[in-house]
């Protein structure tokens, strides 16, 4: 799996090409990094049509990963390759939890998780872009 960075990209471009590959997962990115298995304070929160340029240092490239890797790589690889503070968010019911408490889980364990608990909404969508839906 890649996702695709460059510099002319918005927030929501590199938040859609995770999506693609875990619908029941988010990422959300930050103005400041957390630490393992800690939380990131929502008022940090980037919104989507934050330009990548404007944290990234102009640094273009990709980030390979697979469904084995903990959250906490994941997370690590984009703050060490482009400079970017991400949280990964997992589905609840209506709303998406912060994996603070389960950074040593695989991407893939994350996502078995939130379909085991999927409850369909009435629209019967997740909107990944929502900032509000999240504890």
């Amino acid at each position: 799996m890649v996702i695709v960075v460059k510099n002319d990209m918005m927030i929501k471009d590199l938040k859609k090409q995770f999506h693609i590959y875990y619908p029941q997962l988010k990422i959300e990115f930050f103005r400041t990094e957390h630490d393992v298995n800690g939380g990131n304070n929502k008022s940090n929160m980037l919104s989507n049509e934050t330009m990548i340029r404007d944290y990234t240092g102009n640094k273009e490239g990709q980030v390979e990963f697979s469904g084995s890797i903990s959250v906490a790589e994941f997370e690590q690889r984009f703050s060490e390759q482009f400079g970017l503070n991400l949280q990964v968010f997992r589905k609840s019911g209506d709303i998406y939890l912060e994996t603070t408490g389960t950074d040593d889980w695989s991407l893939d364990q994350e996502h078995k998780e939130a379909l085991s608990s999927l409850v369909k909404s009435e629209e019967g969508t997740t909107d990944f872009t929502d900032r509000d839906k999240w504890e």
